[in-house]
């Protein structure tokens, strides 16, 4: 598609931001990280949407990260042609700057990463909404966030006695949670007592609910009990330092793409060695001077 040069900042921010599954400017904001990620508040994030201001380099960064258009070159396309159109304000030197730039996408391509590679096939994963009724009910406990989990996350099927043998869940209180799946659409019963989910390999998104927002401290506990139980870390690395908070915040777009680039390894069958792995970027501000 191709966006013509008048369009300003603003327009394309507010565009690419729909194309990429946020419906308003607010649920991007706060599925972001808010004031937190972005460095800014949702009044000024408002302001460059509406076009009555221009980001810096530092929140433009952050906007971009937040996107995901590192992946996607139709999108960082419009977004880099309306950031420049209202930097600019003169079709002549954008036309100038786009055809310096010409050449670039195809340096680019012939030396793309691992990480541009897994970030291009999340975002070619098409997004599946749940409902308010489907997120309420995964959220609700332990046995029916991992047996939801487990479905979602394989292309084959599991019966009851495997999810139990690998959870150590109650057989009783497993077999409840997949009749519920089927009722739920989530999952299909196949013979007498084989489920699968027939939404594998989808990106599932919860809605923006009181309900989502209050139950991500239970899916952080369902991760963290499964991990003690039946888990172990893995790798841990850690470096402790003094400096600029503005700076290091800088950095975080990049710790984030260094994250969601594992899903390079991601996997939707089982395999001998198949494991559901966590890994995370904690920045702690430890103390303040």
């Amino acid at each position: 598609m191709i966006y013509g040069m008048s369009e300003t900042f603003g327009d394309a921010l507010s565009g690419v931001r729909e194309e990429s599954g946020f419906s308003s400017s607010r649920s991007f904001f706060n599925k972001n990280g808010g004031a937190g990620f972005f460095d800014c508040t949702y009044r000024h994030y408002l302001n460059i949407e509406g076009g009555r201001a221009l980001p810096n380099v530092a929140l433009t960064r952050r906007i971009a990260a937040a996107l995901g258009l590192i992946s996607d070159r139709a999108r960082a396309k419009r977004f880099v042609k309306g950031y420049l159109q209202s930097l600019f304000r003169d079709e002549d030197m954008l036309h100038l700057v786009a055809f310096g730039l010409g050449d670039a996408q195809e340096d680019i391509e012939k030396s793309k990463s691992p990480l541009i590679e897994a970030m291009s096939r999340v975002n070619q994963e098409r997004t599946f909404d749940l409902s308010k009724e489907q997120s309420t009910w995964i959220l609700k406990s332990a046995e029916n966030y991992w047996t939801w989990t487990i479905l979602a996350h394989d292309k084959g099927s599991w019966n009851a006695d495997r999810i139990v043998e690998a959870t150590g869940f109650d057989a009783k209180t497993v077999a409840k949670s997949l009749r519920k799946l089927v009722k739920l659409e989530l999952a299909e019963k196949e013979g007498k007592s084989e489920f699968r989910c027939q939404l594998a390999g989808r990106v599932f998104q919860h809605p923006n609910t009181k309900v989502y927002t209050t139950g991500l401290q239970s899916l952080r506990s369902y991760r963290d009990g499964m991990a003690s139980s039946k888990g172990k870390t893995l790798m841990r690395y850690g470096f402790f330092s003094r400096g600029s908070e503005r700076e290091l915040r800088n950095y975080f777009d990049y710790l984030i793409k260094s994250v969601q680039g594992c899903e390079v390894v991601s996997k939707q069958s089982s395999e001998d060695d198949s494991i559901f792995f966590e890994v995370e970027t904690v920045v702690k501000r430890i103390l303040a001077l």
